[in-house]
């Protein structure tokens, strides 16, 4: 069965992309796996979700107007700065032409109503802000447009760098995650690999790492003493 998208002049029929083969969306330019819908033609390649992507959304990140899905940037660069991950682009992009504000089809995690599951990530969605992830699942995720902290930076917990602006956030635990961290597949093929490779989440409970680091600072003053002791001997 053959679809029309508005990206592309030509039908796109859905198929499956063959274990192992290397092949980026069309849209996102993102590494595409399972089922994408494809121009044979072209080699134009779109993600069902690119595919499905809604023409105009609502974004918390962006509540002063909807934000328009179009198919490349419109700046004479070629490409665009995304205001969630502050990664540049040159496909689908959900943009706000009055004010030149633009966010990954990824990044902006396009949310329902009502609750839905992203098998892919292993993220819930709850409303339009609000996600239950698998790495911290004691509590709720809230998209922040900004980071609440003084500086205005986080330190994310899956991938441990610094980030701005865009987050998700859990404020009783001081949790952090960047919005692509938090769309990560949780489970990928590697060409050099035969096995599928699955994320974990370590969970390290900070009673545990305050248990180490008195441990740690024992065992130091322990070593501290018995070399003061030799050598005043």
């Amino acid at each position: 069965m053959e679809s029309k998208h508005f990206s592309h002049p030509h039908n796109l029929s859905l198929h499956e992309i063959p274990e192992g083969a290397k092949i980026d969306c069309s849209g996102c330019n993102l590494p595409s796996s399972g089922l994408v819908y494809v121009c044979r033609q072209c080699n134009y390649f779109l993600h069902e979700q690119c595919f499905r992507a809604s023409r105009s959304i609502q974004h918390p990140s962006h509540p002063l107007h909807p934000l328009t899905l179009i198919p490349y940037p419109t700046y004479t660069s070629g490409s665009f700065l995304c205001d969630s991950c502050r990664q540049t682009g040159s496909g689908f992009s959900f943009s706000c032409f009055n004010c030149d504000f633009d966010l990954h089809v990824h990044c902006a995690c396009i949310s329902q109503n009502t609750s839905t599951m992203d098998t892919e990530s292993q993220t819930e969605v709850r409303g339009s802000n609000l996600i239950e992830h698998m790495s911290h699942a004691n509590h709720f995720l809230t998209l922040l447009s900004k980071s609440l902290y003084v500086n205005g930076e986080f330190i994310c917990n899956a991938c441990g760098e610094y980030g701005r602006d865009t987050e998700y956030n859990c404020s009783t635990c001081n949790f952090d995650l960047h919005v692509e961290c938090a769309s990560l597949k949780e489970n990928v093929n590697r060409e050099d690999h035969e096995h599928h490779l699955t994320q974990y989440y370590f969970r390290f409970q900070v009673h545990m790492i305050a248990r180490i680091l008195t441990l740690s600072a024992m065992f130091v003053i322990a070593m501290f003493r018995r070399t003061v002791g030799f050598i005043a001997v």
